[in-house]
């Protein structure tokens, strides 16, 4: 239906009135500013424990008349706790002259007076329910006011434990809408009044990034370079951890009581005397890890799983705020009688645990899995991931080498309940193919016995030139021949150029 002029223009002035020129509130935090929780803090605290927002600050934008509603809106977290009492308080909202810079005690010069009139959720309903200057523009409502002695009058806005147990950011909006009419007004500005932060913060800094040595009179025993010469050949990764309780302004802080590091991969090179790792072996024979905190040897503790699947580092935290480096040196020095080959190629993983409480209650915050880099060799590696042996099975495995130089053959191996099989299998000559069906054979019935009946994977390591050389795996069964595709033949090479480096 169209508007008649008549009914256009009441309508504008109707506008016109309840809005006022400038058509913008501004919203500010009170005194006491955004404030900052602690995730962990929440997370421990009571469940009925509910948290007091921010005061919020409101510069009117519009003239405002008596009957005009306000709704004011929070956002990422649920309102409770005592949110209503405290609104219904005449003192929580108090409107004052531009000119004062808090709010008087005397509310008898007050220009507007803003009522709470109920709570739907989070949206809390306001409403004008006097005025006593002739424009409003420029006043400022003080949602908390903060010459009261009752804080929660000061701050009378409450989320519940439950909705801060989050990471989230809390925001305040604004809106107005004339009386009767119900035409908005005056939308204000989003306003952030608190967030939720992990007080617990895990930065990896450096990751693992050694190359093993595959050439006499190495052999995979030490890395080409190291990260601090501690000792032989080492590689260093490096982890921040950092405890951010300063950063928190309100609610429970948490108390940071330990924290526990773990770097995963293959350390099977630590094993000095081969029955498993021990923390023994840490600290003593060829394969080491050294740890450090900040630069220095520190307090952290040390430690290694029985099966060498990871290094530990259990450390006592110190002053709170304290960003802490944490060091993890693995190193091999291949001059000790008895040095093991470091696992390579190969890929690190870590974690980084937070034991931490609040009162009598504890709990538990682990950053990770994340990257904690890799190891690769100087040289050829191909993996294969299954090759069958036993009855009327034989194996097809020839190694091709396009490069002048000569190198040695080592062999990774794992059968089907994981009993590793580690051996040499000869030399390769330059610009050659070799079969070496019959070394791998028995250096796998070396491990498994003579005429074992199992299937097996393995990794071929040759110190040639990786580029220029290649394997080729198949089995034969009852007659039928089958190939198996390796990390070597089945990579993809264009215009001369593979995806392991270097020409064929």
């Amino acid at each position: 239906m169209k508007l008649t002029s008549s009914i256009r223009i009441a309508v504008a002035t109707a506008a016109a009135l309840g809005c006022g020129a400038a058509q913008a509130a501004v919203l500010t935090t009170g005194p006491g500013g955004t404030h900052t929780y602690s995730l962990q803090g929440q997370t421990l605290s009571p469940t009925t424990a509910a948290q007091s927002l921010a005061g919020i600050v409101v510069t009117l934008g519009a003239d405002y008349s008596v009957n005009d509603n306000i709704t004011l809106r929070i956002t990422g977290a649920t309102l409770g706790g005592a949110t209503n009492t405290n609104l219904s308080n005449v003192s929580a909202i108090v409107c004052e002259a531009a000119a004062l810079a808090a709010p008087d005690a005397d509310p008898t010069n007050d220009p507007i007076v803003v009522s709470f009139i109920t709570r739907n959720g989070n949206d809390i309903l306001l409403r004008v329910t006097q005025k006593r200057v002739v424009n409003t523009v420029g006043e400022k409502c003080w949602i908390g006011n903060p010459t009261s002695g009752n804080v929660n009058v000061q701050e009378p806005i409450q989320a519940t434990q439950a909705s801060l147990s989050t990471l989230t950011t809390v925001a305040a909006s604004w809106n107005a809408t004339t009386a009767i009419t119900n035409i908005p007004f005056d939308a204000g500005n989003t306003l952030t009044i608190a967030s939720v932060i992990d007080q617990f913060v895990t930065t990896p800094f450096q990751a693992l990034n050694g190359i093993v040595d595959v050439n006499d009179p190495s052999l995979r025993r030490s890395f080409t370079t190291s990260d601090f010469n501690t000792w032989g050949t080492d590689d260093a990764f490096i982890v921040d951890t950092l405890d951010r309780s300063t950063l928190i302004t309100a609610g429970p802080v948490a108390t940071l009581n330990r924290v526990f590091a773990t770097l995963i991969g293959d350390v099977s090179f630590i094993d000095n005397d081969n029955d498993g790792c021990e923390t023994t072996d840490l600290s003593s024979g060829a394969g080491r890890v050294s740890p450090f905190e900040s630069s220095v040897l520190g307090t952290g503790v040390a430690g290694v799983a029985t099966n060498c699947g990871n290094v530990t580092w259990d450390f006592t935290p110190g002053a709170a705020g304290e960003t802490v480096r944490h060091w993890l040196i693995p190193g091999n020095d291949r001059t000790v009688a008895g040095a093991r080959v470091l696992t390579a190629p190969q890929q690190f993983t870590a974690t980084v645990r937070y034991d931490y409480s609040l009162g009598a209650a504890t709990g538990t915050e682990t950053d990770g899995p994340v990257s904690a880099g890799e190891w690769r060799l100087n040289g050829f590696s191909a993996f294969v991931p299954y090759m069958p042996y036993g009855d009327g099975i034989s194996q097809i495995i020839y190694m091709t080498n396009k490069s002048a130089q000569s190198g040695t053959i080592t062999v990774d191996a794992y059968n089907q309940a994981g009993t590793a099989c580690n051996f040499n299998a000869g030399t390769m000559q330059g610009g050659r193919v070799t079969v070496i069906s019959g070394a791998v054979k028995a250096g796998l019935e070396g491990c498994y016995g003579a005429g074992f009946s199992d299937r097996v994977s393995m990794t071929v390591v040759v110190n040639v030139p990786a580029g220029r050389a290649e394997l080729v795996t198949a089995y034969n069964v009852n007659g039928d021949r089958v190939q198996v595709i390796n990390t070597s033949n089945g990579r993809i090479t264009q215009n001369g150029n593979s995806t392991t480096g270097g020409q064929l």
